[in-house]
């Protein structure tokens, strides 16, 4: 059983992803009794539901009030939780991208989400992927030394 979080400001717009996500679901894989979505509208509960119960994905929008989705996700990650995150936003901003990406997220955009999100959750990420959950974050390891090919015996 697959659990999502989803977080939206907006509980109207997160019921319909939920329900649209259910669909397509039932749709392609025959049932939808393997998945369970829980649908938070601010920051404060969906951190404590984060930590009362880590989801196998967690999806929220970029802008949540006061907060950030990206807050989550750093959460999600300094806790070690193995869970996969998504950030959504109305329009794509290289930018922006490039800040969930380095946060460890993937990027969508709202329109899109439900259709690419059963794909998000019954994909799996190959084991090196710094957004798996679970691998180790290869960009804080200390670069340093020669290459091979720098050594005398390669000239």
């Amino acid at each position: 059983m697959a659990f999502v979080l989803i977080i939206d400001p907006d509980l109207a717009r997160a019921a319909a992803l939920a329900r649209g996500v259910q669909f397509v679901t039932r749709r392609s894989q025959g049932h939808s009794d393997h998945l369970y979505v829980s649908l938070q509208s601010d920051f404060s509960r969906a951190r404590e539901q984060l930590r009362a119960k880590p989801p196998d994905l967690l999806v929220t929008a970029l802008a949540l009030r006061e907060y950030n989705g990206l807050h989550l996700v750093y959460l999600a990650a300094a806790a070690g939780l193995p869970t996969r995150s998504i950030v959504y936003t109305d329009m794509i901003d290289p930018f922006q991208t490039r800040a969930i990406q380095a946060a460890g997220a993937f990027h969508e955009v709202r329109p899109r989400l439900p259709v690419t999100l059963p794909a998000y959750i019954s994909a799996a990420l190959p084991p090196n992927d710094r957004r798996n959950g679970i691998c180790y974050d290869r960009r804080h390891l200390a670069r340093g030394g020669r290459r091979a090919a720098d050594q005398l015996s390669a000239l």
